[in-house]
């Protein structure tokens, strides 16, 4: 199965074992119960391994879901809704974080 889009995903995971900020991520109906450690893509904080700082999203944070050619052994996350009062879901996300998806996928197709 490809999955060539960007997915709101539910971070179920972020006690990465080999300490690289990476999160598993639930999508409900097409990835569950969780994927593969997804690496992040522009770590907020310009952090990594050996230097800077980086705070991966806490369990129960939405994300924004990729996939290297589509594989979904092979996910990336960008962007974090870590506001609660939103009330956005998985398969309903708040208008804000959906317009976020929008304004990416509008802006990969200019590049």
């Amino acid at each position: 199965m490809k999955l060539p889009y960007m997915y709101v995903g539910v971070v179920t995971k972020n006690d990465d074992p080999e300490k690289l900020g990476r999160v598993k991520v639930r999508i409900p109906g097409l990835v569950d119960p969780e994927s593969a450690w997804a690496f992040p893509m522009g770590a907020p904080g310009g952090g990594s391994k050996r230097h800077g700082f980086f705070s991966p999203p806490v369990v129960g944070a939405e994300v924004c879901v990729f996939f290297h050619g589509g594989d979904p052994d092979h996910p990336w996350f960008i962007g974090v809704q870590y506001h609660p009062e939103l009330k956005s879901k998985p398969l309903a996300p708040h208008p804000l974080f959906s317009g976020f998806i929008r304004a990416a996928v509008k802006q990969s197709r200019l590049v």
